[in-house]
């Protein structure tokens, strides 16, 4: 299994439906407000905390993401690859996989910030730091 290619991409997609669009869909996709009071403070600090480490982020130099605009994709972000690890370790701790090889394909699905992309392609709603 590739759990640092398909997994993070998995757990990434797996991660919209509960950020600051998805979460506003309930299981039969309809818009309305499901979430308990508590559960809505508990994700509003959580995800600010997301919010302002993004927001400190230069992909290129001179220009910082708005960790507002792109909260959904960078908790997807963060999400996935969460996930993917924590199956990654589940399988481990069952022994069903070598050690070592199988997180090391994260790197060839995240995506590369290439020179001279237009700086405010970062500014906007686009995955975290896709160019």
């Amino acid at each position: 299994m590739n759990y640092g290619a398909i997994g993070v991409v998995i757990g990434h997609e797996l991660t919209h439906g509960f950020d600051d669009q998805g979460r506003r869909y309930d299981g039969d996709v309809n818009l309305r407000d499901w979430w308990t009071a508590s559960d809505t403070k508990a994700f509003e600090t959580r995800a600010d905390c997301i919010a302002q480490e993004y927001g400190t982020f230069s992909p290129v130099p001179g220009v910082t993401l708005n960790g507002k605009l792109t909260l959904g994709e960078n908790a997807a972000d963060n999400g996935g690859i969460h996930l993917a690890y924590m199956a990654l370790m589940d399988s481990l701790a069952k022994k069903v996989m070598p050690k070592q090889g199988r997180f090391h394909s994260t790197a060839a699905v995240l995506p590369r910030i290439r020179p001279g992309v237009v700086p405010e392609h970062y500014r906007g709603d686009v995955p975290s730091l896709l160019p």
